[in-house]
């Protein structure tokens, strides 16, 4: 009896061993470890900020027992010396819904489907920068623009003054970023785009918003607080904020 008794723990063992194995293969297989939010989700997202059901892709997860997002909000606020008043009543009136939702659509129809997810730009030619891709690999592109494959089948729109650029007006690149605030990677890639701008006088960067709210539900409304600072205080303050929530 002990013989059979040790054979079967280490059957039940070896059986238990072999579904985790299974499980983190196949999890890579679908594409589960990457550089930015997975683009399932994403698709999630998309159909339901656009009044669909969540019919397919990864179920939404809980949010977080974090941090309060609005003393977040409000933390990254004071520290960017913005009124926090006017950005609590711009947030509650939800002065800019209609904005972040546009662009989430706009989002989709420009080829995300997930963050971060950029472009690079030049004249009407546009090049795919998907994930937190490191410095090399942005300037790898922009040294070498012409060999570099090219976006086709995707509908970008216009930059106006309504979009948030940083860096050189005059640049002869455009990276238009499409983001999430609550999203790692998306973090990563501010720190190495800001760096970039500031560096190089041939870039300038354009921000949007693409709130994953499937994997981030406190995005959202994130995004909706940064177009309230840039109403109240213009968009230098903006980009000040943007960095204090994505520090």
């Amino acid at each position: 009896m002990k013989v059979f008794r040790e054979q079967t723990f280490w059957l039940g063992a070896m059986t238990a061993f072999a579904i985790v194995f299974f499980g983190l293969f196949a999890g890579m297989a679908a594409g589960h470890v990457a550089i930015g939010d997975s683009a399932s989700s994403a698709r999630v997202a998309v159909d339901n900020n656009r009044g669909g059901g969540d019919s397919y892709g990864d179920p939404a997860p809980q949010p977080s027992m974090g941090a309060d997002p609005r003393e977040v909000v409000r933390t990254a606020a004071e520290a960017a010396d913005v009124n926090v008043k006017k950005l609590d009543k711009c947030i509650d009136d939800g002065d800019f819904k209609q904005k972040v939702q546009d662009e989430i659509a706009k989002a989709a129809d420009a080829g995300a489907q997930g963050t971060p997810y950029s472009l690079v730009m030049r004249g009407n030619e546009y090049v795919v920068l998907n994930g937190a891709q490191p410095r090399t690999a942005i300037e790898a592109i922009l040294n070498d623009f012409d060999a570099s494959p090219k976006a086709t089948d995707i509908t970008v729109s216009e930059i106006t003054g309504d979009d948030h650029v940083r860096g050189n007006n005059n640049a002869e690149f455009t990276i238009i970023e499409y983001s999430d605030i609550d999203c790692p990677f998306c973090t990563r890639l501010h720190a190495t785009l800001k760096d970039l701008v500031e560096t190089r006088e041939d870039v300038r960067w354009v921000y949007r918003h693409f709130p994953l709210e499937a994997l981030h539900p406190h995005a959202r409304m994130k995004a909706e607080a940064t177009e309230c600072v840039a109403d109240i205080e213009g968009n230098d303050e903006f980009w000040t904020f943007l960095d204090e929530l994505m520090s």
